[in-house]
């Protein structure tokens, strides 16, 4: 996780799997890039199940603060027509935002973080 990330933003979900292919190059190609354009965004990382098991797809979008998708330009970025177009082939999705609250180093070394 980037140092400056205090938020995650992370969304878990099932495809179609008729869509796989298509959600791979939307995510990769469309929606992330056009997330990292909204102000506060550090960094976007997808991941997939190992075994395929569900939920199969998990997307951590790294944030400075909080509130940053409930801005306009998250909004704008994260509704494109072919993000409708994919939601209609979502089988489940989950979202939550989690707040950065402790670092523990390789050495042991603990870090709160103040709120």
């Amino acid at each position: 996780m980037a140092a400056d990330a205090k938020y995650l933003l992370v969304t878990i979900k099932d495809v179609d799997p008729n869509n796989e292919e298509d959600y791979a190059k939307w995510m990769g190609e469309e929606h992330m890039p056009d997330l990292l354009t909204v102000p506060g965004v550090i960094r976007a990382l997808r991941y997939v199940s190992r075994d395929g098991s569900s939920p199969r797809h998990m997307a951590i979008y790294e944030l400075e603060r909080a509130d940053i998708p409930d801005s306009q330009e998250w909004e704008h970025a994260a509704h494109s027509e072919r993000t409708k177009y994919m939601a209609a082939r979502w089988q489940s999705k989950a979202r939550n935002i989690f707040e950065l609250v402790e670092v523990v180093t390789p050495s042991g070394a603990k870090r709160a973080i103040r709120r």
